[in-house]
């Protein structure tokens, strides 16, 4: 399947390979500002927590794993890469963190909060 390249605000891009969209860090990191705007959390301290969680998580890398633990991707997912989680798939994965993010903590400050306190979130 031939790639779609979409240019982020950031200046990075988003190629889809596959139907497998994957990005550079800062393409992952602007859709992730996209995306979270549909939450409200695109902007202000919101924002800047979603932000904080996900580069010290992963850096925003959609294909990184952790050797230690197995959690992977985006939002570093304990239970590593699989269906609705894939490899690769910045989108599936942000939107991913997004709903773990609400249904846990309510928002990405608390969830930031606790991860300051406990080193995982």
């Amino acid at each position: 399947t031939p790639g779609v390249t979409l240019t982020s605000p950031a200046g990075g891009t988003i190629t889809s390979q596959g139907g497998q969209p994957s990005g550079t860090g800062a393409a992952n990191q602007a859709l992730g500002r996209v995306l979270a705007a549909s939450y409200g959390w695109g902007t202000g301290s919101q924002w800047t927590a979603l932000d904080n969680i996900a580069m010290a998580e992963s850096g925003w890398s959609d294909t990184v794993v952790n050797p230690t633990s197995g959690a992977a991707g985006i939002a570093q997912k304990i239970d590593g890469f699989g269906p609705g989680y894939e490899r690769g798939n910045a989108p599936q994965q942000i939107l991913w963190m997004l709903r773990y993010i609400k249904d846990r903590y309510g928002t990405p400050v608390a969830a930031w909060q606790f991860h300051l306190a406990n080193g995982w979130y």
